[in-house]
């Protein structure tokens, strides 16, 4: 379970690449500016709002940059990929219902709801929640651990996970997957996307 089928991905991007892809210009290029350098550069989509291992929840006994001191490596990028997968065409449609001018029709609809849904998402999994969503797991684990008792069952699908006894690291990827992919009213991401709504 540690591993996912294929390749990692290292370069874990908070700004999908389809909607970067949206703003470059006829080379691929986009123009960004660099505040700790104060300069403006050219690059292309793949180089920006990106960071290596974003997503991932390293082992509490991790060393190394060994791509194993991951738990469940590459779930979080994996389930967001299926996300932008299906918002990207219904955010393409959108723009062009846009550009025609048929804003009452169902394709401008569920453009906008996938509008709302990505402004959301992109709010949430930026570096800065991200980094607070795991401290806020990393100090509760062992709090809710000590006031759960795990089955017999319940430790051997752990076991199965690779969890190597990391109560903090499961705590973590249940926090992350939750506030990107819960379809609880109360997550931030919901709340966001209802409000642009």
């Amino acid at each position: 379970m540690s591993k996912l089928p294929g390749k990692m991905t290292r370069k874990q991007h908070w700004v999908p690449r389809f909607y970067l892809r949206h703003f470059a210009d006829s080379s691929g290029q986009l123009h960004a500016y660099s505040r700790q350098k104060g300069s403006f550069f050219r690059t292309n989509c793949e180089n920006l709002c990106s960071m290596r291992d974003l997503y991932e929840v390293e082992h509490a006994d991790a060393t190394g940059d060994a791509t194993d001191r991951f738990y469940a490596q590459n779930l979080i990028e994996v389930k967001l990929s299926e996300l932008e997968s299906r918002i990207a065409p219904l955010y393409d449609r959108f723009l062009e219902r846009q550009k025609e001018d048929r804003c009452e029709d169902e394709g401008y609809s569920d453009g906008k709801a996938a509008v709302c849904e990505l402004a959301a998402n992109i709010i949430v999994r930026h570096p800065i929640s991200m980094r607070v969503d795991k401290k806020w797991s990393r100090e509760t684990a062992e709090e809710l651990l000590r006031n759960v008792h795990l089955t017999p069952y319940e430790l051997g699908l752990l076991d199965w996970s690779d969890w190597r006894g990391d109560s903090q690291a499961v705590v973590e990827l249940a926090a992350a997957a939750t506030m990107l992919f819960s379809n609880d009213d109360i997550v931030p991401v919901n709340r966001i996307r209802k409000a642009f709504f």
